[in-house]
């Protein structure tokens, strides 16, 4: 399967919890009302020059800059946008937010400017999602009488 679509795949789980928490900051409601992404005169000219095909090379190799990733969820109208991606230390991000985030144009193949994620916060509520969802799954092993590890029932050591 193409990258888009395994990264699609892998963020899915999160859709439900990344789109009903979304709650912007009000200067940044124009930039969350899809689907004019790109058109925004403040990020028009933000570019992510890159394939997902180089992210992933940069990733596994250490050499680019952080990414984060996943599903638009109630944002997405596809086919065309589906995921957004998140860049730390991007230029655009310009000292307010260390990441900047983009749409993937899965049409024609380019990643598309929404916003500093200092306005957005769908880093912040990404990763929010990502620790709420680990610890429900930590309690539910461990209402079940096992470790996290799934080795030992809890209290008798490992």
């Amino acid at each position: 399967a193409p990258p888009t679509r395994l990264l699609v795949a892998a963020c899915c789980l999160l859709v439900a919890l990344l789109c009903q928490t979304v709650s912007a900051t009000p200067n940044a409601r124009h930039l969350l009302a899809a689907p004019n992404w790109g058109q925004d005169p403040s990020v028009a000219t933000c570019r992510l020059d890159a394939t997902w095909e180089e992210l992933i090379e940069r990733n596994r190799e250490g050499t680019g800059n952080v990414c984060k990733t996943a599903s638009l969820g109630d944002l997405e109208t596809s086919p065309r946008f589906q995921v957004w991606l998140c860049e730390e230390g991007h230029a655009c991000a310009n000292g307010t937010s260390a990441f900047f985030c983009f749409v993937f144009d899965e049409v024609d193949r380019v990643f598309v400017p929404w916003g500093p994620d200092s306005q957005l916060r769908v880093v912040e509520r990404h990763e929010a999602a990502l620790r709420r969802k680990a610890e429900a799954k930590l309690l539910h092993t461990e209402k079940n009488g096992t470790s996290a590890a799934g080795r030992a029932p809890v209290g008798e050591g490992t």
